[in-house]
């Protein structure tokens, strides 16, 4: 956290903070060369600092509660197909009717490697 308020200082230093949207604290965000991860790490820190200014009564609306993260153009590669029922009935017949799978299905959790 103490890197993500010394770049904010640094940008937004001269800046009176009830003056700051979070849109334009996002586009700063985005002009930086850091990683979507990296990016929204650094949004979700000061977006903290904005909400606890709101409850502290410093400012009187937060500017993030609007504010989206980043998104992460490779976080769909990252997700987990999940079989239809017809699919899954598929694979195991495929399964079933061909012994060279290396798959067997027990009794036990699951298939197995044989």
């Amino acid at each position: 956290m103490r890197e993500t308020l010394k770049k904010f200082a640094a940008r937004f230093g001269a800046f009176h903070v009830k003056l700051l949207s979070g849109a334009e604290i996002k586009a700063w965000l985005a002009s930086e060369p850091l990683a979507v991860k990296t990016r929204n790490r650094h949004l979700g820190y000061v977006g903290n600092v904005f909400s606890l200014a709101e409850e502290w009564n410093l400012i009187d609306a937060d500017p993030f509660k609007k504010v989206n993260g980043f998104n992460d153009p490779h976080a769909k590669a990252r997700q987990v197909a999940i079989l239809t029922p017809e699919q899954l009935a598929a694979l195991l017949r495929a399964a079933a009717s061909n012994p060279c799978t290396g798959l067997e299905s027990r009794s036990s959790p699951g298939p197995r490697r044989v």
